[in-house]
């Protein structure tokens, strides 16, 4: 009999006339659209201001919808809310839907960035210790080696302030290799690999202008460099840049309003070992962001490439096709899935995922199936050239995303039960848009 229970409750889920696994429809007929939740084609949107937290957790295998996906959320976001977005992208992606719709693309393999930098407002001792914080997470450094590392770092500080570069530490440990201690092997065991940041796009002086990065639709192409440990350097230093900024209050015109919607959303693509770090920066901005209304979304292959003190602080969660048991197993017992709900992850169709959403004020909920509305390239148009100003205390968008729901009355008889819907229709900056969501 207890088997018969459970069988019925997963497929009870699954069948079309049954009572949908969904949120209260208040929570979910507002913000960001995603999609058609799966068999009852209902609505479902993204609403920040619902959630626990800005922070979103995108995850999947490769080629099954997670780029997709984060380009619905991140443009319309942009082109609803006003919200900055800031998007680092490994891979060539996001680029060119970014310039369509009007954004700035940084080619990181034709700038310089020099990560001793880290804004203002910091002592000496502040300064070495994130430096060898982002030395540790790309390194995975042992206790002596942060160290002394730290040590060189602020020695480094006093003698040339903000103009350190690596080349100095590097410098440092290359005298320290020489001599023979225990100290000295582990030195030349690191020396090659730290020697990699003297190269390539670091440098004594920064073409990049990090505080414009945060303004309108930016994003930071890393596709062409053509190795790990650049790219993640490149993010962490931005990060850590972003990180002191935000906590010195730096550059800010107003006040955080509670009821306004984000200021900033960052998305960090394939986050590797930028997210998978406790020492990481963006460890740190998960845990301080959401009190000044900024946002980060992580997209990744590998679970493992995520922090525990990330996946617990997250607002949102969207499941794609998965093959890795323990990956699954994992996300069951973090996500509040159903046994028959962690089973069918690996035979997810592309472009249908688990949308799994953490509110502030209600229960914990099920995952529930969303089949997602892809976002296209925009057509070239004056639309998009228009100059829009800042509106940091309007809590919902300018127009409707979802205009018109019209439901068949004999068939609803309740709030949550699902609308039949007929027709959706977008209008934006005067512009109707039909059915197929292209903002």
């Amino acid at each position: 009999m207890k088997g018969f229970v459970t069988m019925t409750s997963d497929l009870g889920y699954m069948v079309p006339t049954a009572r949908p696994n969904l949120p209260p429809t208040e929570d979910i007929n507002n913000g960001i659209f995603l999609g058609r939740s799966q068999f009852h084609n209902f609505p479902v949107c993204l609403a920040f201001d619902k959630l626990l937290g800005a922070t979103g957790i995108i995850i999947g295998k490769i080629r099954t919808g997670k780029s997709t996906t984060s380009q619905a959320i991140l443009i319309r976001l942009h082109q609803l809310y006003e919200t900055n977005i800031l998007i680092f992208d490994p891979h060539g992606e996001y680029a060119e839907l970014v310039r369509r719709n009007g954004g700035t693309v940084i080619d990181m393999k034709s700038v310089k960035i020099n990560p001793c930098r880290l804004g203002k407002g910091l002592s000496i001792t502040e300064k070495a210790q994130q430096l060898v914080d982002m030395l540790e997470t790309v390194f995975n450094l042992t206790p002596p080696q942060s160290y002394h590392l730290t040590e060189y770092a602020k020695l480094g500080y006093k003698e040339f302030g903000d103009n350190l570069t690596f080349d100095y530490i590097i410098g440092k440990l290359q005298q320290e290799s020489k001599r023979n201690t225990t100290l000295a092997v582990t030195f030349r065991a690191i020396l090659t690999r730290i020697g990699l940041l003297s190269e390539s796009i670091f440098g004594d002086t920064s073409s990049l202008p990090i505080s414009e990065l945060t303004k309108g639709l930016v994003c930071v192409d890393l596709s062409k460099l053509n190795n790990d440990t650049y790219r993640t350097m490149a993010m962490l230093s931005i990060l850590q840049f972003i990180y002191n900024d935000m906590l010195s209050n730096q550059g800010r015109e107003t006040p955080v309003n509670e009821d306004e919607p984000l200021r900033l959303e960052i998305m960090i693509d394939e986050a590797g070992r930028v997210a998978s770090h406790e020492k990481s920066v963006a460890t740190k901005l998960v845990k301080e962001s959401g009190k000044f209304k900024i946002g980060l979304m992580f997209g990744f292959q590998d679970l493992s490439d995520l922090d525990t003190k990330i996946l617990s602080n997250y607002g949102f969660m969207i499941v794609h096709k998965l093959d890795n048991s323990d990956y699954i197993s994992r996300i069951q017992k973090d996500g509040n899935f159903t046994k028959g709900q962690a089973n069918r992850i690996q035979s997810l169709p592309v472009g249908t995922e688990y949308v799994k959403l953490n509110f502030k004020d209600a229960s914990v909920s099920r995952p529930f199936l969303v089949k997602i509305e892809q976002e296209e390239l925009p057509p070239h148009s004056p639309i998009y050239d228009r100059p829009r100003k800042r509106n940091f205390r309007a809590s919902r968008p300018k127009t409707s995303q979802i205009s018109e729901i019209r439901t068949e009355e004999n068939k609803i008889s309740k709030v949550r039960d699902s609308p039949k819907l007929n027709n959706i229709q977008h209008k934006y900056y005067g512009y109707r848009i039909s059915q197929s969501v292209i903002y």
